[in-house]
């Protein structure tokens, strides 16, 4: 399996970055299918081919994919959109 990892920094605050963690497992949900299972301070993604964990904290999010065989070769898209993602959710 191939890993990605992204670690960001925020001053949204954990409550905040929680709630937009929540969407963004949701709008994954229904783009791609897959289950979303949520813990006290992470969102566990698991579908067919990946899965990954988004962490949050006061002031970080820590997004962890691994990916199988068959989605390792999108692996450079999938990064460039998660990038997206942060810079959407939690600016620049």
């Amino acid at each position: 399996m191939s890993d990605i990892r992204i670690r960001r920094q925020h001053t949204l605050g954990k409550a905040k970055c929680d709630e937009l963690a929540t969407q963004l497992g949701e709008q994954l949900v229904q783009g791609l299918g897959g289950t979303i299972t949520r813990g006290p301070d992470h969102l566990r993604y698991k579908t067919m081919g990946a899965e990954g964990t988004l962490k949050t904290s006061e002031t970080e999010i820590e997004i962890v994919i691994k990916l199988g065989l068959m989605t390792k070769a999108f692996k450079p898209m999938i990064e460039s959109e998660i990038e997206n993602a942060c810079v959407k959710y939690l600016g620049s």
